[in-house]
């Protein structure tokens, strides 16, 4: 290459390089929405609870999946987003541990229920704060400050909502509607985080996988279905 062409070229990459980025090239570079939004909804599925035509079971195993890939896409940011990964896998066997024990007539006793709902309460608040902890990171490499906090609020809305369900408060409507509307407030505050930080300009790449998203999902769908048929036949004698 002589002296001309590469002045040329040189012209060429500062000419392109004046040019903003496409909304593509900036979803694939700063994809903070997406993740953000699928462990939003992920939270949203895994707490709403429909008794009929089997959402009880079908929305929360959406849920752990949604909860699982977005803290896969953001695992390699920081060491809270990591482990906040963890807890996330520790959540999709304790989904397929609890369907399982659906499918069988061996339910525990009052007791042990109540035992295993504050540990998996207590399970879930711990999750909120290393997510909090992990986003807070964030914001501060980003050099922005945090609007409010919504995980931590998540966190306390958490241990009431277990409070109240104990309580002879559980079938009060003055407590319900409060509870709700609490809900509502914190998941409209999480779900705008992933528009903060697209705007913040801090660059997050997505950590790269082996299996893409809606392969895991729907293995992880018939692998639950599958468990549960297999338990429902093998203990129908009962």
């Amino acid at each position: 290459m002589n002296e001309k062409e590469f002045a040329f070229d040189r012209q060429m990459i500062e000419h392109l390089g004046e040019f903003p980025p496409s909304e593509e090239e900036l979803r694939n570079t700063n994809p903070w929405s997406r993740p953000i939004g699928s462990i939003t909804w992920g939270f949203i599925l895994t707490t709403l609870h429909l008794n009929f035509l089997y959402l009880q079971y079908i929305l929360p195993i959406i849920g752990v999946v949604l909860i699982f890939l977005g803290f896969r896409s953001l695992r390699n940011e920081n060491g809270f987003f990591k482990a906040a990964w963890v807890f996330s896998i520790v959540k999709l066997f304790l989904q397929m541990g609890n369907l399982v024990a659906y499918a069988t007539p061996l339910r525990t006793a009052d007791t042990a229920r109540l035992a295993m709902g504050a540990a998996v309460t207590a399970f879930q608040i711990a999750m909120f704060l290393v997510f909090h902890a992990a986003l807070k990171e964030v914001y501060q490499k980003a050099g922005r400050q945090a609007e409010g906090a919504p995980l931590l609020r998540a966190a306390w809305w958490t241990a009431a909502a277990f409070l109240v369900a104990i309580s002879p408060l559980s079938e009060s409507w003055l407590v319900f509607i409060p509870m709700v509307i609490f809900y509502i407030l914190i998941v409209r505050a999480l779900y705008r985080v992933g528009g903060e930080l697209d705007e913040a300009g801090y660059v997050l790449t997505n950590a790269p996988v082996r299996v893409n998203n809606r392969t895991f999902g729907w293995t992880y769908f018939l692998l639950a279905l599958a468990a549960v048929i297999a338990c429902s036949l093998w203990f129908n004698h009962l």
